[in-house]
């Protein structure tokens, strides 16, 4: 992941936990002990906040390292997770061996490409889906 994109994320989570717990910048720059402009200026990805401010962040809004600096692209619950995947059980109950193996290459394929995409840059999914499942029968 390229350092400019890294701060963006970084960013969107903090304004994420900053206005579920309904604050204004100003009113968080306040609790962590940094200038209200910090605070724009990491949430749009300018700056990276320093260590501290980055354990004061933690401490702050309650919640461990790893969960400020998830940056996936799933922002699923749960109880939608849990929906997705009975409705995708369903799917594949219904479909022979043929569909389920065309299928697991085509899961198994995303799945592939998005770790080899981490940048985030944009690129044609199903033409590279089709080229794939054709070289791979």
């Amino acid at each position: 992941m390229r350092l400019n994109t890294f701060k963006k994320h970084f960013g969107a989570r903090v304004k994420r936990y900053r206005e579920e717990g309904g604050l204004s910048q100003e009113q968080l720059a306040e609790k962590i002990d940094v200038d209200f402009s910090t605070i724009g200026k990491i949430e749009t990805g300018v700056n990276f906040p320093s260590a501290k401010t980055i354990v004061n962040l933690i401490n702050f809004f309650n919640i461990g390292p790893a969960e400020l600096f998830n940056f996936g692209k799933r922002n699923i619950t749960p109880e939608k997770d849990n929906e997705i995947l009975y409705k995708i059980l369903n799917q594949l109950y219904e479909c022979d061996d043929k569909k389920l193996e065309y299928f697991y290459k085509i899961i198994t394929y995303l799945v592939e490409e998005e770790k080899h995409n981490a940048d985030g840059e944009k690129f044609d999914y199903f033409y590279k889906m089709i080229k794939y499942l054709n070289e791979n029968k």
